[in-house]
């Protein structure tokens, strides 16, 4: 037990009469009454439910100058000091969407120049006066206005601000506070009057609702249906494998997710595939079959749970004996290795259409290979970005026999549109973490999507605990076009997360390497070595491979003998993502 649970279930008297009674017992005493204790209960303390659970409020500020950011951890303050659960975010890291979900907000905002919101904020501004953003009907909201009163548009962002929130549906909690440059003594009484006003508890069976909620586990055999919240393309319209970015609409509370971690997705296959699939095998699609212990239509389980791309042995055996076919025979019954060459350029839709057959449904489905979930690393920091999970997709296409392919994921996940659906569930990926050190140095070496996990390390370091130093080496097509992320990361190098960048666009840079660009940079990245940096390594495996050697041989010639890539590599400093 934490000293902070300790304090949550006994009063400080309590507490004190506990600590008085273990210092005066031995160690056997102390494991006696260990097991005892643990005895008397079947459940944990984590796995009771609270008798109570306070609503969490937002308070969420927009400035221009630090003095909404002052007052917001005043309010902070205050509000802590009635047990009121509360947390602090600037409107910069918030989309308007994330409001729907709370309870209760109190807004501190400034206004720039003559009318303008504060530059920072410009891009939730103009999010939430969009005519196509969110309704909030359970918004209870307080909005305290700074201003000037010399200037025309005396706290207009303010004003605009409170009267927006109306027209989507909040409930104003009190009055807007509008003040002037001498704003302290009216921003204090709003935040007193407003702090009156917010719920100190829920019922009982609301909190053990949600404590039910939030237990049950999200898995790959337990996905979570989650919402497109959008779908944005990052990469120049010309390419062939455009890069795009996802964001999914999850519940923080039931998915624990850490930067450097992934997400497995469930995707489907295209329908002109299966629609292939079934005229070429003469099946019809409502034909019932079962799998996975679920019956349903045949055409919804092809989409869904079976891959019509890479054929299984079983298939093959199994084709061979209902086509009748000597050749088809011939190649199943050969070694694993010819086989293997066999596959490279056959795939379930051309032995299908080569050695035609007919057969049964449910015979078909059990020897196809079930269809695999895909990871994709995520791109935020959910504990800045709440509810949302966001995604970094490039579209995959190959040469096949005489045609070019499209990966089924990728491709799925790029065409999918605003508000359709997806499976998801976490995918811990624990090498891949930031260090446990909170401040030694980041060396972030990205291909393309690769970039991904990076944007939620930034993300991160924005909330204040970790303190790395950061220096990102990024590779891409083209600068003009294909330099992703771009106002973000300088937004980092402004905010000092970021303190380099450097770039290699292979289209333009033909004569040097992602591994030169790194190894330019002789003297600073011993230096940065030497004060214990740790390096990641994050996309394409073999561009990535290549940079590692490059890295590898330059440190074995340097003459740097107190660094090594060994040493960097047994000591944990290394961290690979490639794929």
């Amino acid at each position: 037990m934490t000293v902070s649970l300790a304090v949550d279930v006994f009063n400080d008297k309590k507490w004190q009469e506990i600590q008085l009674l273990l210092q005066t017992l031995d160690a056997r005493q102390m494991t006696w009454l260990s097991g005892y204790l643990a005895g008397q209960s079947n459940k944990t303390v984590e796995t009771e439910p609270p008798i109570v659970n306070e609503p969490e409020v937002l308070v969420a500020y927009g400035s221009e100058t630090g003095n909404c950011e002052k007052l917001a951890r005043q309010l902070e303050a205050l509000a802590r000091a009635e047990n009121i659960k509360v947390v602090v975010r600037d409107l910069a890291y918030i989309y308007p969407r994330q409001l729907s979900k709370q309870s209760h907000v109190l807004f501190i905002c400034s206004t720039h120049g003559d009318g303008d919101p504060p530059e920072s904020i410009k891009n939730f501004y103009a999010s939430l006066m969009d005519a196509k953003a969110a309704r909030l009907p359970n918004l209870r909201y307080a909005v305290l206005s700074l201003g000037d009163s010399t200037y025309e548009h005396f706290c207009a962002t303010g004003k605009q601000l409170d009267e927006r929130f109306a027209s989507l549906g909040g409930t104003r909690l009190t009055f807007r506070q509008d003040c002037d440059v001498d704003y302290h003594g009216a921003a204090k009484l709003w935040m007193e009057e407003v702090l009156k006003l917010i719920p100190r508890s829920e019922s009982v069976e609301s909190t053990t609702r949600q404590h039910i909620e939030q237990s049950e586990k999200i898995t790959k055999s337990n996905p979570l249906l989650t919402t497109v919240l959008s779908n944005t393309r990052l990469s120049s319209i010309s390419r062939t494998n455009p890069v795009h970015h996802i964001e999914l609409s999850i519940d923080s509370k039931r998915v624990s997710l850490a930067p450097g971690d992934a997400i497995g997705v469930l995707v489907r296959n295209p329908d002109s595939l299966v629609d292939e699939v079934l005229e070429a095998a003469s099946m019809k699609r409502d034909e019932v079959v079962t799998i996975n212990h679920r019956t349903t239509r045949l055409d919804m389980v092809l989409a869904e749970d079976c891959d019509l791309t890479i054929p299984s042995n079983k298939f093959i055996e199994m084709w061979s004996q209902v086509a009748l076919s000597a050749d088809l025979t011939a190649i199943a019954n050969l070694e694993h290795s010819e086989k293997k060459n066999f596959l490279k350029t056959y795939q379930v839709l051309d032995i299908i259409k080569k050695f035609p057959a007919k057969v049964d449904a449910q015979r078909f489905v059990d020897h196809l290979r079930p269809l695999q979930p895909r990871l994709y690393d995520v791109a935020n920091s959910i504990n800045l970005v709440e509810d949302e999970v966001h995604l970094t997709v490039k579209k995959y296409t190959y040469e096949f026999q005489d045609r070019v392919e499209e990966g089924v994921a990728s491709a799925h996940l790029v065409d999918i549109k605003e508000n359709d659906q997806l499976r998801i569930y976490p995918y811990r990926n624990s090498r891949f973490h930031l260090p446990e050190a909170l401040d030694v140095p980041l060396i972030l070496i990205a291909d393309s999507t690769g970039i991904a996990p990076y944007r939620s390390f930034i993300q991160e370091l924005q909330l204040g605990i970790r303190t790395h130093p950061c220096w990102l080496i990024f590779s891409e097509e083209q600068y003009e076009e294909d330099f992703l992320y771009q106002v973000e990361l300088q937004k980092a190098m402004e905010l000092g997360i970021l303190k380099r960048i450097d770039t290699f666009f292979y289209h333009e840079q033909l004569d040097s390497s992602l591994g030169k660009t790194v190894v330019e940079q002789f003297d600073l990245l011993i230096d940065w070595l030497k004060q214990g940096a740790h390096i990641y390594l994050c996309g394409d495996k073999q561009l990535l491979t290549e940079c590692e050697i490059e890295m590898t041989s330059w440190l074995m010639n340097s003459g740097k003998h107190e660094v090594s890539w060994q040493s960097l590599d047994s000591s944990h400093r290394i961290h690979r993502n490639l794929y």
